[in-house]
């Protein structure tokens, strides 16, 4: 069988490959050499630029003209507001902190004993206010304890000295107490005045027991005495549960005025003579013991 003849037998396509690239690198040669020619024209076309540059800077000196820079306003302090906190070391300058405490319910007090204080503070300020002198009541009455916050309201010692160990007692606390001591001050300034001892009670003398009494307040020197005496000159016995004898005793008082007290007022010093029960019937020696004390106005001296 006869193999088919074929219309590309001599076809060769490599001649025709070179051909194209000789053609193209010569092309490429023409280019580089017209932009070879080139190259010295924009040199010096770039070498004029350069000259006239810099002459034109050289001629030619722009000032800017300065600006002045823009002051800003301060802005205006804005007026302080009413419920600025106060300087916590200030006093208050007027009752309206005392009576904001009257009131308050005091629930950030570092001891509770101090609402104590303040409700016996309270009592003893409602008392001498309804005090009416000449009435024949106490000035205040109930517990010795009120009566040192009494004492305390007179005597500017005494109170620093019940208080010198309140440190940590917050200091508008303590200036509502001074506030409230201040005040029963003044007022028992106006009313002791005229507080004096009933001069119809303590009337009975003894020389011997008036001795043992005055030797309890030796701690007072130079103590003015105004009056001395007993209410009775009867003993009363004190008996234990099994009405066994303890003691027997008389109620007396010191009346007078102690030269060291920061205060201008007298007092009167409630002292017993007692006897201790020996057995058998008898009674041991005498000798006196300090009760309690209590402010009166001083007698008035005949102008």
């Amino acid at each position: 069988m006869k193999k088919k003849r074929s219309f590309v037998k001599d076809f060769d396509p490599y001649p025709t490959l070179l051909f194209a690239c000789k053609a193209k690198n010569d092309h490429d040669a023409r280019n580089k050499k017209r932009d070879m020619k080139k190259i010295p024209t924009l040199i010096i076309v770039g070498t004029i630029g350069i000259a006239l540059c810099t002459t034109a800077t050289a001629q030619f000196n722009i000032n800017i003209p300065k600006i002045p820079k823009i002051k800003k306003e301060k802005p205006s302090e804005l007026p302080k507001a009413n419920n600025e906190q106060p300087n916590k070391g200030a006093k208050a300058t007027n009752g309206s902190e005392t009576q904001d405490l009257d009131n308050g319910p005091w629930d950030d007090i570092p001891n509770p004993a101090y609402l104590s204080d303040r409700d016996t503070v309270k009592n003893v300020l409602k008392q001498v206010q309804s005090y009416t002198p000449g009435s024949g009541n106490r000035i205040v009455s109930g517990s010795g304890y009120e009566y040192d916050w009494f004492n305390a309201s007179i005597s500017p010692k005494y109170r620093e000295e019940k208080m010198k160990t309140w440190t940590n007692l917050q200091p508008k606390y303590r200036r509502w107490f001074d506030a409230k001591l201040d005040e029963i001050g003044r007022l028992a300034s106006e009313k002791l005045s005229s507080y004096l001892p009933n001069p119809n009670l303590y009337t009975v003398r003894n020389p011997a027991e008036e001795r043992l009494m005055k030797g309890t307040l030796s701690t007072m020197p130079g103590i003015v005495i105004h009056k001395i005496g007993l209410e009775s000159s009867a003993w009363i016995i004190a008996k234990n549960s099994l009405g066994i004898p303890i003691n027997r005793f008389k109620y007396g008082i010191v009346y007078g005025k102690n030269p060291s007290a920061d205060d201008p007022f007298c007092e009167i010093w409630y002292v017993n003579v007692i006897q201790d029960y020996a057995g058998g019937g008898t009674w041991g020696s005498s000798y006196a013991k300090w009760v309690k004390s209590e402010t009166f106005g001083c007698p008035q001296t005949p102008k």
